[in-house]
């Protein structure tokens, strides 16, 4: 059950602005994050939030995308890099391994 919000980027004020946020559970076992390019398109790196930092996660790009196991202090710290044409959007499913 999807518990947490976290604004992971400053709310969009223009069409050129990117968008991501954050769901996860309070125990921070799952969660989904959630990216929306502006209009330029383009690539940058996303910083989850509210995972438990010694955990391993398997990093999922949805839908059908290859998994990847990182700790939570390694997702939170380094981040996701997410790559999107211009008005696109990304999906990824963070989860205890």
């Amino acid at each position: 059950m999807v518990q947490d919000f976290y604004q992971l980027l400053p709310i969009p004020t223009t069409a050129e602005d990117w968008d991501a946020v954050q769901f996860v559970d309070y125990d921070g076992n799952d969660a989904a994050v959630f990216v929306f390019a502006g209009v330029s398109g383009g690539k940058m790196r996303i910083f989850p939030r509210g995972l438990n930092g010694g955990a391993q996660y398997a990093i999922t790009k949805q839908p059908g995308g290859k998994p990847r196991t990182l700790t939570g202090e390694q997702l939170m710290a380094k981040g996701i890099p997410v790559s999107l044409k211009p008005q696109a959007a990304a999906l990824w499913r963070i989860s205890l391994d």
